[in-house]
């Protein structure tokens, strides 16, 4: 396994697990090389919201997904990952797939479904004697030393009846889980807490690299779905271009009489263009359009909502407003929401059954339950929306 990284004048130690990182502490290596170390057919890139992705793969008539195989999130945090992305994850899950994650910490959904918690320490044990190994006896309990950029985060509190404690790390003396398996359903979740260990560090070290390749054996699908998770870096800000990480002007802004120097310029150039443009350009006089007091009244009322946060206030009108067109356009009651009634809504609106099944259903939840999040308002909102538009 050798491939060429950047090289740098200086190196960047940053924590960035990503694939296109070629820095020590990213995944380009392991991204290239998981075709051939899972001895997969095909690999599946995620540039989108998870929930966008398995949502569009989703067979609403069948009530299964059209792509199967095994899932991959490397990364430090999972800033990405939230309630509505979660869920869709399970769900997939449930279907017989696998889930592989390795990140510091887990969204919070996950951990209420699968059982567990995770702890972490942000005191530096670079100088502690720390080292990590799989609890697989076909391993050979072999024990790999590790340190730089590792840090100390385990998982507490699992369920012993349908977890199953994968691997340990060690450090100085006391050892703690950090590679667990969890059976979901007809599928399987693989969590572990230490990204750092897989990326390209580690890799080009003989020391390390064979830990990566026995944590992945436990894979085996021919599908490999790989999250690049490019909406959110590592600090959570929003980071949606493919831009370099090594920036030309992270030089100049290390200086600061260059800096000076360019803010100086960037005002020289704006002083002119706006003085150039007042001599040569007339002063054109302003008309202000007529006022339009409907659009203000719609912003004031939403702006009401959005302040007040009441999700579920919301949910219950577009639920009424949604029925109320159904009662006008297919002359159908809508006391009773069963299965009669979606029987009914499909011989008349000519939608998919399944479809107006997933959404029936939606809305009796909605109803039944006290509270609404910001995710389920908008799950609604755009299972309402497809039932318009086809």
């Amino acid at each position: 396994m050798i491939i060429a990284l950047q090289c740098n004048n200086a190196t960047n130690w940053s924590k960035i697990t990503r694939s296109n990182f070629k820095g020590p502490f990213g995944t380009y290596i392991l991204h290239k090389e998981i075709k051939t170390l899972l001895d997969a057919d095909s690999l599946i890139s995620v540039d989108q919201p998870l929930y966008q992705f398995f949502n569009e793969h989703y067979d609403y008539d069948n009530e299964q997904f059209d792509i199967n195989g095994t899932y991959i999130y490397i990364h430090h945090y999972s800033n990405n990952l939230g309630i509505s992305a979660s869920k869709e994850l399970m769900d997939w899950t449930s279907h017989g797939n696998t889930v592989f994650m390795s990140t510091k910490n887990f969204p919070q959904a996950l951990k209420d479904s699968l059982g567990f918690e995770t702890s972490s320490s942000y005191s530096f044990i670079d100088s502690l004697p720390s080292s990590i190994n799989l609890s697989n006896k076909n391993f050979k309990k072999r024990t790999f030393k590790v340190s730089k950029g590792i840090d100390l985060s385990y998982f507490t509190n699992i369920d012993p009846e349908k977890t199953t404690i994968l691997g340990t790390h060690t450090v100085d003396g006391t050892t703690y889980v950090n590679f667990i398996k969890i059976k979901h359903v007809y599928g399987t979740f693989y969590l572990h807490t230490q990204p750092i260990a897989l990326t390209n560090y580690y890799l080009l070290n003989y020391k390390t690299k064979d830990y990566t390749e026995n944590v992945f054996s436990y894979l085996k699908n021919k599908t490999i779905i790989w999250d690049h998770d490019r909406y959110y870096n590592e600090e959570g800000e929003s980071d949606n271009d493919d831009r370099s990480l090594f920036s030309p002007l992270s030089f100049l802004f290390k200086q600061p009489a260059l800096v000076w120097a360019f803010f100086v310029a960037l005002a020289a150039i704006a002083c002119f263009i706006l003085f150039n443009a007042k001599r040569k350009q007339r002063i054109i006089p302003i008309i202000k359009p007529l006022e339009n007091t409907t659009i203000s009244f719609a912003k004031t009322i939403g702006n009401l909502y959005y302040q007040e946060q009441n999700h579920k206030s919301i949910a219950n009108k577009k639920i009424l407003y949604f029925l109320e067109r159904i009662r006008n356009t297919y002359l159908l009651e809508t006391d009773v929401l069963n299965a009669d009634f979606i029987d009914k809504l499909h011989l008349k609106s000519g939608k998919k059954k399944g479809e107006i099944k997933l959404l029936i259903n939606y809305i009796v939840k909605l109803n039944n339950a006290y509270e609404c999040s910001e995710q389920d308002l908008v799950r609604l909102n755009n299972l309402i929306e497809k039932f318009y538009k086809k």
